[in-house]
């Protein structure tokens, strides 16, 4: 069962995403690492090249720079380290890195401790899910998967069988650090790349308030919405 768990998902530590020392996109990136990652050497092959494309960068000198400035500051702060070699042995700075050149990259962020129950303090990130983010048509990835984890982390919160969370999009933006209008945007990119789906509810004649779920529980929100809907105006 464990190690089913750890072939399908990425298991996050919600104290990594909460850390404030970490932006957005340098959380983005190492989850991007641990994606990409071989089961030899728990390394991910990766081309500055190849990165930018998957990050949907165009492959110019302003992109490729602002990328490499990112792993430099990931590596001072001892996130990752950068081999040339497949085995890690032969360690190269990023700011010597080449574009073209093909490198390993391994991530260094504690996993979810043997000892604590699961659900309490790490969030679980499917590989299906991380390769929509690989193939989604959007600049700022990092920042759609913020809203994103924002929103599922609280499904694990909530009862053993819930599927859903409502947060609403001030406590959303206030977490992200986004603003109340690009959250709102970025919802609706997740709705699109079958990431998250979300049922709005009118609560009052002028208040609505959204249910959230993972894509794959979208039908079983419906329902249940519907019938807590039924049953307050039975």
């Amino acid at each position: 069962m464990k190690e089913k768990l750890r072939r399908n998902h990425i298991q996050v530590a919600n104290e990594f995403m909460d850390n404030e020392n970490y932006n957005n996109k340098e959380k983005f990136l190492v989850l991007l690492f641990r994606t990409l990652e071989n089961d030899m050497t728990n390394a991910a092959p990766v081309c500055i090249n190849h990165l930018l494309e998957m990050l949907s960068l165009t492959n110019d000198k302003k992109n490729k720079a602002s990328l490499k400035e990112t792993l430099m500051s990931m590596e001072e702060k001892g996130m990752m380290r950068v081999y040339k070699d497949l085995m890690c042995r032969s360690q190269v700075k990023s700011k010597d890195i080449k574009p073209a050149n093909m490198y390993y990259i391994k991530s260094y962020v504690s996993d979810i401790p043997e000892e604590v129950e699961v659900g309490h303090s790490f969030t679980q990130i499917s590989y299906e899910e991380m390769l929509k983010f690989m193939a989604m048509k959007e600049r700022n990835k990092h920042m759609v998967f913020a809203v994103c984890f924002n929103i599922i982390r609280r499904i694990f919160k909530g009862t053993s069988n819930s599927i859903y969370a409502y947060p609403n999009i001030t406590t959303i933006a206030e977490e992200t650090t986004l603003d109340k209008k690009t959250v709102s945007k970025y919802i609706k990119v997740l709705k699109e790349n079958e990431l998250v789906e979300y049922v709005t509810v009118r609560i009052k004649y002028d208040k609505e308030k959204n249910y959230y779920c993972r894509w794959a529980d979208r039908e079983e929100l419906k329902a249940i919405i519907t019938e807590e809907l039924n049953q307050q105006s039975a």
